[in-house]
């Protein structure tokens, strides 16, 4: 059981965030104040994942294919009398698919599993049913008049809904996500974008460098060190748009414990390193989207419960993990 748990776990945690040609239509010597807003409306925001993983486990290699595409709709209030404004996400589709080989008594056995909440007849083994309880989730974002996040509701409903419409034996790392994606967590990884701009207007082909704190499920809290390079500004639909090149590296050592059921997955490192390319309206301070080229390594070792027997193709405890993928984020107008 603890085995097919640990294939769940790491499936959640790497759930969850190509360049295109450059036309540079701005002096080099103009200088750009560069922010991230919601201006008043509504949109579409999809995100989308793909990664080639393989599990090196007691001398076997693993390997794992994972995409993912998850569709929210945002509604950006207006700003009050004192700056303040409100943004709601909802999640209105999700969509998974994962191909991987699963250890079992009788060896390795292919798994495919596919999930579209589109399709009412769609279920997946251990994560069907949380997947659709996740639709229809809302999440209130209160920003204050400097565009910092006050306040975030509607995220312990939420896990309370996820924690509902999960399998028996998946509470200690339910308990355990939770914890570690709180509100101040998931207020600090919406504003990742904004924690990566300059503090002084830049010119096409300025450099900076930023370090900013995230917080991964099952990970924790990890530091982010990037250079970001003013790329250029593109002309789209008559407005000017900047982009924004980030080369970015964090490394975790800090040992984290994931409970799994009876099982304990023991997180020694992960490291990430990224390349992003991100747009953003100049003058409204729109994010239109961003790609991400990433690589990631873990190593773990698992941790059975006192007296359990390892599996008879599972000789040793320690695993590796690599991961090498991409990530898209598209944010559209509605009408």
């Amino acid at each position: 059981m603890y085995t097919n748990l640990k294939h769940v776990a790491f499936c959640v945690l790497f759930l969850t965030a190509a360049s295109a040609a450059f036309v540079q239509t701005a002096s080099a010597q103009e200088r750009h104040t560069l922010k991230s807003e919601y201006p008043e409306g509504k949109y579409i925001m999809q995100q989308e994942t793909s990664m080639i993983m393989t599990q090196e486990l007691g001398g076997q290699r693993i390997p794992t294919t994972q995409s993912q595409r998850l569709t929210y709709e945002i509604v950006a209030g207006p700003r009050d009398a004192n700056g303040n404004q409100v943004i709601q996400m909802t999640a209105t589709r999700i969509q998974v698919h994962h191909q991987m080989m699963q250890p079992t008594p009788q060896g390795m056995m292919p798994m495919d599993i596919r999930f579209d909440s589109n399709d009412e007849q769609d279920m997946i083994p251990v994560l069907g049913r949380a997947f659709r309880a996740m639709l229809g989730m809302t999440f209130s974002i209160h920003f204050d008049r400097a565009g910092d996040i006050d306040r975030v509701e509607g995220l312990d409903e939420a896990w309370e809904r996820l924690a509902g419409n999960m399998p028996p034996g998946t509470q200690p790392m339910m308990a355990g996500m939770r914890e570690r994606m709180n509100a101040d967590t998931f207020a600090r990884s919406f504003e990742q974008v904004r924690q990566i701009l300059p503090t002084a207007p830049v010119a096409v082909g300025d450099t900076w460098k930023t370090e900013t704190k995230v917080m991964l499920p099952m990970v924790g809290e990890m530091t982010v060190e990037s250079q970001n390079t003013f790329k250029a500004v593109e002309r789209v639909n008559d407005v000017d748009v900047a982009v924004i090149e980030s080369i970015a590296k964090s490394v975790s050592t800090e040992p984290q414990d994931i409970e799994q059921g009876p099982a304990t997955v023991r997180l020694n490192q992960f490291s990430t390193e990224t390349k992003t390319t991100t747009r953003i309206e100049l003058r409204s301070g729109l994010l239109l989207g961003s790609d991400a080229e990433i690589r990631l390594m873990a190593d773990c070792e698992i941790i059975p419960p006192a007296g359990t027997p390892l599996p008879p193709n599972m000789p040793a405890l320690t695993m590796r993990l690599q991961g090498d993928g991409t990530t898209k984020m598209t944010l559209e107008r509605m009408n």
